[in-house]
């Protein structure tokens, strides 16, 4: 579908096969990635990487909820995307814990006149697994 050839298909392949607890997440969120990449096979190469790495985190089930802390708080798209990507992260690579995560979270906006700012400073914090404070 995305013209990928035989070598990375194999290794896509072989990284999955290390991945089987979360390979339908993992899958969703590829799909998605290179459905919206200009550049398909370049993503899908970066997204190999950080698997090979242990930083890709595919699909969370944790979206629907940060979509429902993002409505509430009108987040831009910018913020909400990034969001879902990051707690998604913490979800599957850090093992945090997301609902107490974004209650933390839904604390801070609450008190924040820019919350999509609020979330975009926090982003880098949040992505390396530390608490939310």
């Amino acid at each position: 579908h995305f013209g990928l050839d035989t070598r990375m298909v194999q290794t896509l392949s072989h990284v999955m096969a290390v991945r089987p607890k979360t390979a339908r997440e993992d899958m969703e969120k590829l799909w998605t990635d290179l459905e919206d990449s200009q550049r398909p096979l370049q993503m899908l190469e970066h997204r190999i990487r950080q698997m090979v790495d242990g930083k890709f985190a595919g699909k969370g089930r944790s979206e629907d909820k940060v979509m429902v802390l993002a409505a509430k708080y009108k987040l831009d798209r910018d913020a909400t995307t990034k969001l879902i990507s990051v707690m998604a992260t913490r979800e599957m690579v850090h093992g945090c814990d997301v609902d107490k995560d974004l209650e933390q979270l839904n604390q801070h906006m609450a008190a924040s006149n820019k919350p999509s700012a609020l979330v975009c400073m926090k982003l880098r914090h949040l992505s390396s697994g530390a608490p939310v404070g």
